[in-house]
């Protein structure tokens, strides 16, 4: 494997190289630095390949690299193809806006990957070799969250329509969409769906007589557990296969090979069903530019970067502490009880009016270096990007100290998602960390209390009886 990610990561030099020669010499109309993307990649892939060349990449760089290729080499490639850029804005960005997006993606680039070299050798020179009799949660307890998330489906009958089995379904907003109870409960069942699979996935690779037999129900159940999902959000099935691949490599070892090749070609099937589903639209004929119109979408390409950097010329509200306030707090569980009365808007929602105009849609995210931007001096815009680098590395360094499968699942799913924080925001990393992380801890939390007041109630019985035994031992011997 690390001789793989060698290769790819040379290859990918290569390429970098090419377009930026090719882009500095060729211009593309109306962004004349676009050549500096495809540079600044060069000099900070070169230098995070030379602090990983013996050990590899973490979890989070091997979501990072793929998605930093695509956002400062592959799109401007394809601009340069494509002679251009329209972008989906009736009003594109002016010259200078794209001036300063493109520093700002720099200067991001820069920050970022320093600070990741730092981080990324601090985390393997942290890391151990695992064992793989990883601890599960026992099944009285697995036992007890399936009859509340059943409870909690008869009390909410909506939450049903929410979570999809292989084909997706949209759901209008006037039926459970609305409804927080139902979101809630929703994916509480998706919860207890995972604690079920990762339970049932420990037990099958434990087993020594049938251990073939074993591995393809494993790979069958992988598939189950990514069949059985929330929403119709293509990235977040798409996390769910890298996730459930990852814990079946890791129980299961190279005997798995073979059905993880099932469970791809099954992941690539349903990604077209919810692709189907969801019927999104092409506003070109030509395959090229809508290739490079999704990878602009998804990793905060650099026409989503100006228009960003315009938000605050055209609405001077969206910079203010109370935006950035709620940016953060309103998608997360528990503290957002405090600002839901708030009559302030989310930054993206003002990005998405620049975007679109007097048409009400949301459909774009404003990228985090635009975020940043909006509410700090320029020096500091990459300040957001920073954080969730860090954090993403703070949650690598708490997966390789605990035990329970259940949350090195979490674990992994949340990394993995801060993997794609070029093109994502606050708003978007919370709301996946509340619900991905924080949610199954609280259910995991449940296990704990009552294991807790188990061992003390057994500790004060014990106690009693030795108490009891020494007062009849003190009797008999006075008698």
């Amino acid at each position: 494997m690390i001789r793989l990610y060698r290769s790819l990561m040379f290859i990918s030099l290569v390429v970098a190289g090419i377009a930026f020669i090719l882009i500095m010499w060729l211009h593309v109309p109306g962004l004349r630095f676009l050549s500096i993307l495809p540079v600044g990649y060069l000099i900070a892939a070169s230098l995070l390949l030379r602090f990983t060349w013996s050990t590899g990449p973490s979890l989070f760089l091997v979501i990072s690299l793929p998605t930093m290729f695509l956002r400062y080499v592959a799109f401007p490639s394809l601009v340069l193809i494509n002679n251009g850029y329209k972008g989906r804005s009736l009003v594109p960005p002016a010259e200078e806006s794209f001036d300063l997006a493109i520093f700002l993606m720099s200067y991001e680039l820069l920050l970022v990957s320093l600070l990741i070299v730092m981080l990324e050798v601090r985390y393997h020179r942290a890391r151990r070799v695992q064992d793989f009799e990883m601890r599960t949660q026992p099944l009285w307890h697995l036992f007890v969250v399936v009859v509340f998330a059943i409870l909690l489906t008869v009390a909410f009958p909506a939450s049903s329509s929410l979570i999809q089995i292989l084909k997706p379904e949209i759901v209008s907003n006037d039926t459970a969409v609305s409804m927080a109870a139902a979101n809630l409960t929703a994916l509480v069942v998706i919860t207890v769906k995972t604690f079920v699979f990762l339970a049932l996935m420990r037990r099958l690779a434990q087993a020594r007589s049938w251990r073939v037999l074993a591995t393809w129900a494993g790979g069958l159940l992988c598939m189950l557990n990514i069949a059985v999902y929330f929403g119709v959000n293509r990235l977040a099935v798409v996390l769910t296969v890298m996730a459930s691949i990852w814990v079946f490599r890791r129980l299961f070892g190279s005997r798995s090979n073979t059905q993880i090749g099932t469970i791809a070609i099954m992941s690539i099937f349903l990604f077209a069903l919810i692709t189907s589903e969801r019927k999104y639209v092409s506003y070109t004929e030509s395959r090229l530019v809508s290739i490079a119109d999704t990878i602009q979408v998804y990793t905060g390409g650099v026409y989503n970067v100006a228009i960003g950097v315009e938000v605050e010329t055209q609405f001077p509200v969206s910079s203010s502490l109370s935006v950035l306030a709620l940016d953060f707090l309103r998608p997360t569980i528990g503290v957002n009880m405090i600002v839901r009365n708030w009559d302030v808007f989310y930054s993206n929602v003002y990005f998405n009016k620049r975007l679109w105009g007097d048409v009400d849609r949301r459909s774009q995210i404003i990228p985090m270096i635009a975020q940043g931007n909006l509410f700090f001096p320029v020096a500091f815009a990459p300040l957001i990007s920073l954080f969730f680098t860090w954090l993403a590395y703070k949650f690598l360094n708490i997966m390789i100290r605990v035990r329970y499968i259940e949350i090195q699942y979490c674990l992994a799913l949340v990394i993995m998602r801060l993997g794609f924080f070029w093109g994502q925001n606050s708003m978007n990393l919370m709301s996946y960390i509340s619900f991905n992380l924080l949610l199954p801890l609280l259910l995991l939390s449940l296990f704990m209390l009552i294991r807790k007041l188990y061992k003390d109630k057994s500790r004060g019985i014990t106690k009693e009886s030795i108490e009891s035994s020494k007062l009849v031992s003190h009797e008999g011997a006075r008698l």
